[in-house]
């Protein structure tokens, strides 16, 4: 049987023609495929495990300072209004004092929203984010592979990231502002030492400063990504798009920081000018 099923040697002109030439070019293509999807795969999972760090630091902003300060800011605003007459101004050594909730030491409510602002915010852009993410690169990359793409994500979010701009320009006024309730309202600067205790060190302003040290990173890791990633990739144009739309952002987060210091410079300007006295003549 088995020689009747073997095959009659094909003369060697049939045989070149029939059986395919060696592509010496192929096997080194798929080499190099492997080894591309093999460098895109940390890059990947630096996204996703910096994203998840970076929102568990917005969450612990909202939920463990704000929510927190709020609360004793309410908790306060009700003390105050139970312990003083209606028309009553807090007294301190025999004079009125002129902070509002002196009896408790904490500022009021516009007090601690000016501190925030749009915390929340970037809290939900976070979260979105990081669920597109585990959506294409899953959990210890078990949904990566050579063929997958990330850079749409960012493209599509493109508009909900200037919620950074807002953020920054907010900030300096904000750290300034913490600043002057510790020293103006003793359980406001108690609080704040009592919180910072139970997030194991870290104060208010660790927190506060991520959202300004993000978009750089989100850069770095989207230029990493593109130096890994073929130009023949699915995924190549929508990285440069969407390293377009981080650049941007970044662009207009450097104007407001900008802003921000021209205004705070002209503030102490003003300032300075009240100070000066005109030398008698």
């Amino acid at each position: 049987i088995t020689q009747v099923l073997a095959p009659t040697p094909a003369p060697t002109s049939m045989r070149r023609a029939v059986e395919p030439e060696p592509e010496p070019e192929l096997q080194p293509q798929r080499q190099l495929n492997a080894t591309q999807h093999d460098l895109r795969r940390p890059i990947a999972l630096e996204f996703l495990r910096t994203e998840t760090t970076y929102r568990d630091g917005r969450r612990c902003l909202k939920v463990e300072w704000a929510d927190q300060l709020r609360f004793k800011c309410e908790q306060a605003s009700k003390s105050q209004k139970a312990g003083l007459d209606v028309g009553h101004s807090p007294q301190i050594n025999g004079r009125s004092s002129p902070l509002r909730t002196d009896s408790t030491g904490f500022p009021g409510k516009k007090d601690i929203d000016r501190l925030f602002g749009n915390v929340e915010s970037l809290l939900v852009l976070s979260e979105q984010l990081l669920s597109l993410l585990l959506d294409r690169i899953g959990a210890n990359a078990s949904r990566w592979g050579p063929t997958q793409k990330i850079g749409d994500i960012f493209v599509t979010l493109g508009p909900y990231f200037k919620v950074y701009e807002e953020y920054v320009k907010r900030f300096e006024d904000a750290n300034d502002h913490i600043r002057k309730m510790r020293g103006d309202y003793p359980m406001f600067a108690s609080t704040l030492d009592q919180l910072r205790e139970v997030q194991g060190g870290l104060d208010l302003a660790s927190y506060m400063v991520m959202p300004v040290q993000r978009i750089p990173r989100y850069r770095m890791l989207l230029e990493e990504l593109i130096k890994r990633t073929p130009e023949t990739h699915a995924d190549y144009s929508d990285l440069h798009a969407a390293l377009d739309v981080i650049k941007d952002v970044a662009m207009g987060v450097d104007a407001a920081a900008k802003n921000d210091s021209e205004s705070e410079a002209d503030a102490l300007r003003q300032k300075l000018a009240r100070l000066c006295v005109p030398r008698p003549i």
